[in-house]
């Protein structure tokens, strides 16, 4: 099952490769989700290296979480076109911050899979990007799948929405089966292929007019 993992891998930078060879041509939403990517390709590769070292990786996660969520909130805050969604949607982010530390520190143990930040993150994002699909598509500008927003957010819905209870079954499952935990963990990695070949789709479509109102992001890149 190890050429899954590695597969997930290499597709993480896919996103990151295309939106670099665009590079000023690319939208702001893309340029953050390609950090998106970035960052969970940074994410998995610690967690493989202290994973092969033998060491406890768990807290990676809690540190990747709001990054990624932080990111892809970003994203369809460039994303959209009506400016109290959008500031909506920048609000949230240092909102999201906040709760995912609370947690951190109040309820979760750090050294263990996640029983509420990672729920809590599969909600808000799945929610926010079926929210955007149905908004883009009352636009009619031009049909869904003709537009990355919708191919991204399905990637996106597909890839966080089955994460909702994987870490809070694994940390129930770990210590007593943890060869179905390992077998999750696989189907999840069957899922990421078939979630980031969707929004590679996504990143494909004709790159939108740059009319979007959204915050500058950075330079997208794998570091």
């Amino acid at each position: 099952m190890a050429w899954l993992f590695f597969t997930v891998f290499f597709l993480q930078l896919v996103p990151v490769a295309l939106v670099l060879r665009l590079g000023r041509r690319a939208s702001r939403a893309r340029r953050w989700i390609a950090a998106t990517f970035a960052v969970m390709f940074v994410q998995d590769c610690a967690l493989f290296v202290l994973a092969h070292q033998g060491r406890n990786n768990l807290w990676i996660l809690y540190l990747g979480n709001p990054v990624q969520t932080g990111l892809v909130l970003l994203a369809y805050a460039a994303w959209e076109r009506g400016k109290q969604w959008r500031r909506a949607l920048r609000l949230a982010v240092p909102l999201y911050v906040l709760v995912s530390a609370a947690l951190a520190l109040g309820l979760e143990r750090t050294a263990e899979f996640s029983r509420y930040i990672g729920p809590l993150q599969g909600i808000v994002i799945a929610g926010v990007a079926s929210l955007a699909m149905v908004r883009h598509a009352q636009r009619g500008d031009v049909p869904p799948w003709r537009t990355d927003v919708f191919w991204v957010s399905v990637g996106l819905i597909t890839y966080y929405g089955t994460s909702v209870l994987l870490e809070p079954i694994s940390a129930l499952l770990v210590v007593q089966q943890p060869d179905l935990v390992r077998l999750a963990y696989s189907i999840h990695a069957a899922v990421s292929i078939v979630a980031f070949a969707l929004v590679t789709v996504g990143l494909l479509c004709p790159s939108p007019q740059p009319n979007f109102s959204g915050s500058s992001p950075p330079a997208a890149s794998p570091s």
